[in-house]
């Protein structure tokens, strides 16, 4: 995944949950060779917090990318039952690039 790991980390370190204290960040590795990372930033409410894919996603748009195929997504979250990352990203992921599977790395929380 060249460095998707450790963008996907950097982003969960960066990523704001000042209430949960649950970090998470994703990387997705586009075939071009870029990578786009989206954090996790919650409200007070957790409601609408905006999850780490849904911001990689929209910085892949944003840096006008949206053409370039998604070859592989990392995600890196801080264990924990509060609440859970890895399904959601992994429905968004189906969705937005059927067929790349979602990794899973653990962050250390902060």
């Amino acid at each position: 995944m060249r460095g998707s790991s450790r963008d996907a980390l950097a982003a969960a370190s960066a990523s704001y949950a000042p209430y949960s204290g649950v970090r998470a960040g994703v990387a997705l590795q586009l075939r071009s060779g870029a990578v786009v990372a989206g954090r996790y930033a919650e409200s007070a409410a957790h409601n609408p917090s905006l999850a780490p894919l849904a911001m990689a996603l929209s910085a892949r748009v944003l840096d006008g990318r949206e053409d370039d195929e998604i070859a592989g997504a990392v995600l890196a979250a801080t264990g924990s039952a509060l609440i859970d990352h890895a399904a959601p990203a992994r429905t968004l992921l189906a969705v937005a690039a059927p067929g790349v599977r979602l990794h899973l790395r653990e962050a250390v929380p902060a």
